[in-house]
């Protein structure tokens, strides 16, 4: 199926959900119910986020199809269940409560994100091209770098009197190009390290810059060289630039947020904890922070809002990743915790000012909710009798020994050529009885050519790759379709093929017993199911999900319409 198809598809089979009317007497259209389950409704809402959890990409929507009956029989069968959870307490667990309240987090911060910031920081295209000519202007650097701040001030006044650059560079510098007497390639002020581009952008072509702080340590430059933005880069660039500048917005709105922020949540640190998350180096180089004590609070925010060590030992890990030194590791810790502490004031803010309790966050809570309820009720309550006896698992075995066959000995012969138009002849050739080891002679460049072509038996083992399942896929004689990379294309022929039979009983019992027990679950669960829906009141809007199926769109129904329909759900 060409592209186009497949956008077609999902433009006439994925509801596109758009609200149909400006009217405030009506919801969104996602907030549509298309069934109630004792009064709870299913909305389209909820079948658009199934539909997603389901296909992430297009090409498993092609494998998978569409059967909005089938979806909608599932999600009601969730909340059945999901109701059946509730009402024995499972949703008060601690596990459940966590997990949940952790996910309404993301979903305030989410909100407070696209309200409050994403949606004003489109920039002007004036700001976009200021920014092109401040970050796509060229810089050569001449480079020293050295460890200690101290090492770093007395080259500086080295170079101020005179020094040789070139040769301090080469017998001193502890960086990257100190083999090139400290002399970097030219480069856009973006690609620069900051602390660098800030400084050499105010100076001039041989002045003298720094001790700035790296990655690496502490660096001196000069300024060799400085060229305007070529204008005919800018086209290619603008997306880069618009994207940059909104998230320089975003950062300086998120940043401004959150000290307003800070007016209704007190900030507490515990600076003596804080001051012990020092680097420490391990062996193969990397620098981390351990924390004997995970769960000990760093900051609080506000009454509820707290920053624990580990989590901060694991972001400060993540930023230290490539950095050298534990002076640079520890100038970057106040601004890590500073980046936790924001999250934490957004969240605050985005809390007080009630969007937890918008509809839709609430909805998503309640799916998600859902979701963590049906499989756990499902374990420990309705299969929770369930079991599986030696005599079943034997009998299972007996019936259904052609699931458990061992993957077949193959084995293939082999032509290596240099194009991919030679491989496609060669495939040709031996696919018209071609003799193998006559066209290995005559062909083929590969180590196997002593041999005949013939590689040594394997056993195709089916999930190991696009290959392996392949070759399970054809019989002894066939030859597949050439592939490969340029001055190298190979043609495969399948030699011999020998079956290996079923694997013995032994061998396999935890996989027999998974089997049966999943089977006796499903039918479990059949049971409970048909219970459930014999004496629950489920009330399915026919048109509704019609004019999703037909459509691609949640239509508004017209005067008199959703009745609820008689479709089997």
């Amino acid at each position: 199926m060409n592209a186009m198809n497949k956008t077609l598809c999902l433009l006439l089979l994925i509801p596109a959900f758009l609200p149909v009317s400006s009217s405030p007497a009506k919801p969104p259209a996602t907030e549509l119910p298309l069934a109630t389950v004792n009064e709870e409704p299913i909305l389209a809402g909820d079948l658009e986020r199934h539909l997603g959890r389901l296909h992430q990409s297009i090409e498993q929507m092609d494998r998978a199809g569409f059967d909005t009956d089938r979806l909608m029989f599932k999600l009601i069968n969730d909340v059945l269940i999901g109701q059946e959870a509730r009402a024995a307490g499972m949703a008060e667990e601690s596990e459940i409560a966590e997990s949940l309240a952790g996910y309404r987090d993301e979903l305030i911060l989410k909100h407070l994100e696209k309200v409050e910031i994403q949606d004003h920081v489109e920039p002007t295209p004036e700001e976009i091209q200021r920014l092109f000519r401040e970050q796509y202007s060229e810089m050569q650097l001449r480079i020293v770098t050295a460890n200690e701040k101290a090492e770093a001030d007395t080259i500086l006044v080295e170079l101020r009197d005179g020094a040789d650059m070139e040769a301090l560079a080469t017998a001193r510098s502890v960086d990257h190009v100190s083999g090139r007497g400290g002399l970097m390639r030219p480069a856009p002020r973006i690609k620069l390290p900051r602390s660098v581009a800030e400084v050499a952008a105010g100076l001039d072509v041989g002045d003298l810059g720094g001790p700035v702080q790296t990655d690496l340590g502490w660096t001196v430059f000069r300024v060799e060289a400085k060229t305007d933005s070529d204008p005919a880069r800018f086209e290619a660039l603008k997306g880069s630039l618009r994207s940059m500048l909104r998230g320089e917005k975003a950062r300086a709105l998120r940043a401004e947020l959150a000290r307003t922020a800070g007016e209704h949540h007190e900030v507490v640190l515990d600076q003596e904890w804080i001051a012990t998350m020092k680097p420490v180096r391990q062996p193969d180089g990397r620098m981390t922070a351990d924390t004997a004590e995970p769960d000990h609070v760093v900051a609080r925010v506000g009454e509820h809002r707290t920053v624990r060590a580990g989590d901060y030992a694991r972001a400060l890990g993540k930023r230290w990743k490539g950095v050298r030194t534990e002076e640079a590791a520890a100038a970057a810790a106040p601004i890590i915790l500073s980046a936790l502490l924001e999250q934490e004031l957004l969240t605050a803010e985005g809390t007080r000012r009630g969007y937890g309790e918008l509809p839709a966050i609430l909805a998503l809570l309640r799916t998600r909710e859902t979701q963590l309820l049906v499989p756990r009720y499902l374990e420990e309550v309705v299969a929770a009798n369930i079991e599986v006896t030696p005599e079943e698992m034997r009998s299972y075995y007996e019936e259904n020994k052609s699931r458990f066959l061992r993957p077949p000995r193959i084995r293939l012969g082999q032509v290596t050529v240099a194009t991919m138009e030679e491989a496609q002849k060669i495939a040709g050739m031996l696919r018209g009885g071609a003799d193998l080891a006559w066209v290995v002679e005559q062909h083929s460049t590969d180590g196997y050519k002593e041999k005949g072509g013939l590689r040594d038996w394997m056993v195709a083992r089916p999930g190991a790759d696009a290959l392996h399942d392949r070759l399970l896929e054809i019989d002894a004689g066939d030859v597949l379709d050439p592939f490969g990379a340029d001055g190298s294309f190979m043609v495969l022929k399948m030699v011999a093929r020998e079956e290996q039979g079923p694997f013995e009983f032994d061998r396999i019992s935890g996989n027999i017993r998974q089997s049966v027990y999943t089977e006796k679950a499903r039918a479990a669960l059949d049971r409970y199911i048909k219970t459930l829906r014999e004496r629950s009141e489920i009330v399915v809007y026919d048109d509704r999900i019609q004019a999703l199926r037909i459509t691609g769109a949640v239509a508004e129904p017209a005067e008199g319409e959703g009745a609820p329909g008689g479709h089997g759900h």
